[in-house]
C-alpha cells in the first residue's frame, strides 16, 4: 500500500488523517474524537496504483472499528463502543 487517508466530519468540523501504511500482515491504529455524531471514510492507494474508496461509517465518541484493506475492497467491522 502506498497511502492511507481517513477523512472525518462532525458538527461542522472536517479533517483528515494521513497514516503511514502498514506492511502486509501488520496493523496500524488511527484515532480521532468526533464532536457528537459524525462520519468517516477511508481512501487507500495500493502499490499497483489502484485507489480503493469506501468504508464509510457513522460514528459517535467511543466507537471502534476494524478496517481491513484487501486487493479489491475495504471491509469494515464495528468492534463496539466504549
Amino acid at each position: 500500500m502506498q497511502s492511507f487517508v481517513l477523512y472525518h466530519e462532525s458538527w461542522g468540523t472536517k479533517g483528515q488523517i494521513e497514516s503511514t501504511p502498514p506492511k502486509p500482515g501488520e496493523s496500524v491504529v488511527v484515532g480521532f474524537y468526533p464532536r457528537g455524531e459524525g462520519s468517516f471514510n477511508v481512501v487507500a492507494k495500493l502499490t499497483s496504483g489502484k485507489e480503493l474508496k469506501g468504508a464509510w461509517g457513522y460514528v459517535e465518541a467511543g466507537y471502534r472499528f476494524l478496517l481491513t484493506i484487501r486487493a479489491n475492497e475495504i471491509a469494515i467491522e464495528m468492534l463496539g463502543a466504549s
